[in-house]
């Protein structure tokens, strides 16, 4: 049923037809390249919050180090102004790494860094919380007390928020790991999916030429091969391709007038002859 369509259809049309499926396939082959480098883009996109992740995190855990450090520095430093100094510091510090893990919260973040950020933000809440208490008990003189203070607050919740500060950075690694992967398989796969599909194209495109230049050349071969006949003389030779409903067919239909001619001319003559005779 395919092939009698094909068949009568003419040449324009089987030419136009061939081209539409080219453009079909084109179109399929480009939809799994798109899709492919889509994903490559949505990696790319994915890449670039965690470099600028890990950028804050680095920044939030040299911040945090400061804000640890102010403790033991305003322990050791025996001048009033250099203690004071410290002092003066600690809010805009303590400013710098809220901002810092705001901005972090902000980021696309999986459901575990969204935990342990939720973890992190929980325990330096109580640190910073603190750690202004800490420094106005020195500040009074109120060494015993503060130091009593210290060790019930600021010594375990400094340490809980390196410790959840670390958490997080190692699941931002782990992230950044995961992404990398993903990110080289993606672009292997979409390097492949380019030359496949245009492989796809070119077979694709060679095929169906093919195909269409031999739906004519073969009927055309074997419409030469039947008027070699008819010019040798022979009439009785069956007509290929009159059935057909394309430019084949009309030529196929045009040599069966001319072998029916023929023949008409043949049994005039023999006709003729044999009255001729007869006088």
């Amino acid at each position: 049923m395919l092939n009698r369509f094909v068949r009568d259809k003419s040449l324009a049309m089987k030419l136009a037809l061939a081209g539409s499926i080219i453009v079909a396939l084109s179109c399929v082959v480009n939809s799994f390249t798109i899709s492919s480098f889509s994903k490559v883009r949505d990696d790319l996109t994915e890449t670039s919050e965690i470099v600028t992740g890990t950028r804050l995190l680095a920044e939030a855990q040299n911040t945090m180090w400061q804000l640890r450090y102010g403790i033991s520095q305003y322990i050791a430093v025996p001048k009033p102004e250099d203690r004071q100094k410290i002092v003066a510091d600690s809010p805009k510090v303590t400013a710098a790494m809220d901002d810092l893990l705001k901005r972090y919260s902000q980021l696309s973040l999986n459901a575990e860094q969204k935990t342990a950020l939720s973890e992190l933000q929980s325990i330096y809440r109580d640190y910073s919380r603190d750690r202004p208490q800490w420094l106005e008990l020195m500040q009074q003189g109120k060494t015993e007390e503060a130091t009593e203070f210290r060790s019930k607050t600021i010594l375990t919740s400094g340490a809980g928020s390196v410790k959840a500060m670390s958490r997080l950075i190692e699941l931002q690694e782990s992230r950044a790991t995961a992404a990398s992967k993903r990110g080289e398989e993606e672009s292997r796969q979409a390097e492949w999916a380019g030359i496949l599909g245009l492989a796809a194209i070119v077979v694709g495109t060679g095929l169906l030429l093919t195909l269409a230049a031999l739906s004519v050349s073969r009927p055309i071969n074997a419409m030469t091969r039947v008027m070699s006949e008819l010019a040798n003389g022979n009439l009785t030779v069956t007509i290929p391709g009159a059935e057909r409903g394309d430019e084949v067919g009309a030529m196929a239909k045009a040599v069966d007038v001319f072998r029916r001619n023929a023949e008409e001319a043949r049994r005039l003559a023999a006709a003729q002859e044999q009255a001729q005779r007869e006088r």
